[in-house]
C-alpha cells in the first residue's frame, strides 16, 4: 500500500532535484518512520533529471505530525545546492565513508 502511494504522489508531481529524488507516500501507511537511501551506480532518469541517490522517507502520520518542522528541515537541506554537489563527489565511497560525509553535509 505505501509503495502504490508513493508512485501514486510521483505522477503528481515528480520529487527529483538535480541528482536526488525524494519520494515519499502517504504517512497512514507507514507503521515505523524509516530512511532509505539509494546510492544507484549508474543514474537513472527520473521525471526530470538523471537520479543517482534516492532518499526514500517513510514518515508515519504520528511522527510525521510531531516532528514536522525536523522532516521539513531535512528536505530543505538535501535540496541546498551544496548538499546535491556532496552527494555527487561522494557517490564512489563505501557505505560507512558515503554515512559520514552524508552526515556532515547535512549538519548532523
Amino acid at each position: 500500500a505505501y509503495f502504490d502511494s508513493l508512485v501514486e504522489r510521483e505522477q503528481l508531481s515528480s520529487t527529483d532535484l538535480d541528482n536526488i529524488a525524494v519520494p515519499h507516500g502517504n504517512p497512514d501507511f507507514v507503521q515505523r518512520t524509516q530512511l532509505l537511501i539509494l546510492r544507484l551506480k549508474t543514474p537513472v532518469h527520473w521525471r526530470l533529471s538523471d537520479v543517482q541517490t534516492v532518499f526514500v522517507f517513510a514518515v508515519s502520520r504520528a511522527d510525521f505530525q510531531k516532528r514536522f518542522r525536523l522532516i521539513s528541515s531535512f528536505y530543505k537541506r538535501l535540496s541546498h545546492p551544496d548538499v546535491r554537489e556532496g552527494l555527487r563527489k561522494n557517490s564512489g565511497l563505501d557505505e560507512k565513508e558515503f554515512r559520514l560525509a552524508f552526515l556532515h553535509m547535512v549538519g548532523a
